[in-house]
């Protein structure tokens, strides 16, 4: 398909599906500035693999498994980042390796420490299908 007719297809189907996969990376990650990163790295893979689209599913359903596949992506490394001590606990990445919060007590932080290490030793004990919701 010549370029000018591929940009407009596209441009259509991103009109009329962007609501849907934000939506729906909203739900995932909570966060609005994460959810916007992961539609746009959605809509550029998409844009890529457009030509090989085969139609054997529905143009929304292909942008919504694209974009899942992009947040556990996210997830992935964000979980990694967070065994090697690059992950803050409200989520955000960090330079350090522990970054204690300013109004929270020694006790308090190991007591953050501990149950998250149970929380993380639980998930890893789980069958991989489960891990992944």
């Amino acid at each position: 398909m010549p370029g000018h007719e591929k940009n407009q297809e596209f441009a259509e189907i991103v009109d009329a599906h962007y609501e849907m996969i934000f939506r729906g990376a909203l739900s995932m990650t909570r966060n609005k500035h994460l959810a916007e990163e992961i539609v746009q790295d959605t809509f550029v893979s998409a844009f890529r693999k457009f030509d090989s689209f085969s139609g054997r599913s529905s143009v929304s359903t292909w942008l919504y498994r694209i974009m899942l596949n992009n947040y556990s992506k996210y997830a992935r490394r964000k979980k990694l980042l967070s065994r090697l001590g690059f992950v803050r606990g409200d989520g955000n990445l960090s330079q350090t390796r522990s970054v204690p919060s300013a109004d929270s007590s020694p006790a308090t932080e190991v007591a953050n420490s501990e149950e998250s290490e149970l929380l993380r030793k639980a998930v890893d004990e789980l069958p991989a299908k489960l891990r992944v919701v």
